[in-house]
């Protein structure tokens, strides 16, 4: 039944949406579909509550992320810098070192120099002394030597074997072996504690 528009409800008057038109059709017909166009401040509050709930909840386990992190990092920038070497020794056909420093926390490269016959640095960006960062310690199970403890890379390819292990806070470890002379260092994949 259509209603006059004298007889209209006026409290209605100008309410629409994109599915009814200005109210001139039934009095049955309901708006509560157009009314409930926004949130309520307290819904929103409420929504807002549970997503500080769940935050607050998750953040405390995503504190050891960055320190599982480091330590990858610094196994995969260790791993790199003694594939570089290795190529390097074949390549330019000159013996390199990895050198480690355990009372300053670094590790870095020199090249042996025929002119001088003295190790100096390398001159190139994987010259520089690279820094184990803080939460992360280092060892290793190197051959020794009276001058250091290092590793050795041949222009035969023969490199020194060995073992380096990382660990961080948390006694989470990384190792980087080579077991042979004639095999790369490689990152052990991880063993499960027994």
């Amino acid at each position: 039944m259509i209603v006059p528009e004298k007889a209209h409800d006026t409290s209605r008057a100008g309410t629409f949406c994109q599915r009814c038109r200005p109210v001139r059709h039934s009095t049955t017909h309901s708006l509560d579909h157009c009314r409930r166009r926004a949130f309520t401040l307290l819904e929103l509050i409420l929504v807002m509550l549970i997503m500080i709930i769940i935050a607050s909840m998750t953040v405390p386990s995503l504190r050891y992320f960055g320190q599982g992190r480091r330590l990858d990092d610094s196994a995969t920038e260790m791993l790199a810098v003694t594939q570089w070497a290795r190529t390097h020794a074949i390549t330019d056909g000159q013996i390199y070192r990895l050198n480690f420093d355990s009372a300053n926390r670094v590790y870095f490269l020199t090249v042996w120099t025929p002119e001088t016959q003295l190790y100096g640095p390398v001159l190139s960006e994987s010259g520089r002394q690279f820094q184990i960062p803080d939460g992360v310690s280092f060892s290793w199970e190197l051959p020794q030597r009276e001058d250091g403890a290092y590793i050795e890379f041949q222009p035969s390819g023969r490199t020194d074997p060995g073992k380096i292990t990382l660990q961080d806070q948390n006694g989470h470890t990384t190792t980087i072996l080579s077991e042979s002379a004639t095999e790369p260092y490689h990152i052990l994949p991880d063993q499960p504690t027994q």
